[in-house]
């Protein structure tokens, strides 16, 4: 369904469809990622910016293509969490070989 005409553009986080906006404004989008880049599970960082674990994975799960990036920053803040992680175990492992247990 089309806007009216002279209504201003919706702000973000919010759609052009009735009812409750999106709760993914660019704070709630801001916080999960750098709980994600963190190393923290999805829930956890979901948590973290306010927002419930079951509506974080319905906009995970979502095709909809206002979704598409945020689930594309998503994998790659977790890609780069892992990344960190494994470089920090390996270096660990280095003077320990202990370390390397976790690898």
């Amino acid at each position: 369904r089309a806007p009216r005409k002279g209504k201003a553009k919706p702000k973000a986080g919010h759609t052009t469809r009735r009812g409750r906006p999106c709760k993914l404004t660019p704070d709630v989008r801001q916080k999960i990622l750098e709980a994600l880049r963190a190393g923290n599970y999805q829930y956890i960082a979901a948590r973290y910016a306010g927002v419930g674990p079951r509506t974080f994975a319905t906009w995970m799960a979502s095709k909809s293509p206002s979704f598409q990036q945020f689930q594309q920053e998503v994998h790659e803040a977790e890609n780069a969490a892992h990344v960190a992680m494994v470089a920090r175990v390996m270096k660990a492992a280095e003077s320990d070989a202990k370390h390397a247990q976790w690898w």
